[in-house]
């Protein structure tokens, strides 16, 4: 009988490796939580970037398609942008930037009706070869990531990303 008391008071409460165990994980779990803010940031600005990257692609097969022109126009005020029907004028497509996601272009992306971007704005010689949309991201402590998307004369879009200290 005394060795089942004896046992029961040796399971009551916790030891000091149980508390030393328990406190290691809290303190590496604390210690990353700044990390997992970073890469939420740059989640929701990769987002954003795949997000333009496919309507880029969406203007070019609706001109394609409806035989009509089509733009994309970063809108400064507000940090969005829109993709408009140039014929109708109906918005085909918007949205809104996350907070510390930024475009650096203020001048639109026409698509014609075969579907090529009517106003490149890099030049190879005397041929335009590109145009292209800057996006900057804020992450933490002064960090950046600058996401490039480029379209070619055939107006297909190419991604690119640089990290950078501010």
């Amino acid at each position: 009988m005394m060795m089942r008391s004896a046992a029961r008071r040796d399971q009551l409460g916790i030891s000091i490796q149980e508390l030393l165990m328990v406190m290691a994980i809290l303190s590496m779990f604390i210690i990353s939580i700044p990390n997992l803010n970073g890469f939420h940031r740059v989640l929701k600005a990769r987002s954003a970037v795949n997000e333009i990257s496919a309507t880029l692609n969406l203007a070019r097969q609706l001109a394609v398609r409806s035989r009509a022109s089509h733009v994309f126009i970063p809108v400064a005020a507000d940090n969005s942008w829109q993709l408009r029907n140039l014929e109708t004028g109906q918005i085909v497509r918007h949205g809104q930037l996350p907070i510390g996601v930024t475009h650096s272009v203020l001048s639109a992306f026409q698509f014609d009706k075969n579907g090529q971007c009517l106003n490149p704005t890099i030049f190879d010689g005397a041929l335009p070869t590109s145009q292209y949309l800057q996006l900057e991201a804020d992450l933490l402590s002064g960090r950046k990531v600058r996401y490039t998307l480029t379209l070619s004369p055939i107006s297909r879009v190419t991604t690119t990303a640089e990290h950078f200290e501010s």
